[in-house]
């Protein structure tokens, strides 16, 4: 596969990973009480800081898209923000 259509499809698959994202994280914060309790007991910030990063993923996408410079440092800057695992 050639890399500028490997590009597409990253592309693609976080526009809708993101879309997702932001489509449940919105659903569960400002969603009705049946969808507040499908979630359950959800802590504030993780879903705060979920739907900031649904935003993040569609952004990402859409520069890997059009080809953007900045598209493939995107993910770098959040690297801080992950915990690290053992």
């Amino acid at each position: 596969m050639n890399p500028h259509r490997l590009l597409k499809v990253l592309a693609v698959v976080a526009i809708v990973f993101g879309a997702l994202t932001v489509f449940s994280d919105g659903r569960a914060l400002f969603g009705g009480v049946e969808a507040r309790t499908s979630v359950g007991n959800a802590v504030g910030f993780v879903l705060w800081f979920n739907l900031s990063a649904g935003f993040a993923y569609v952004l990402t996408g859409y520069g890997l898209w059009q080809g953007r410079r900045w598209a493939p440092q995107q993910p770098a800057c959040w690297r801080w923000l992950r915990p690290s695992w053992p």
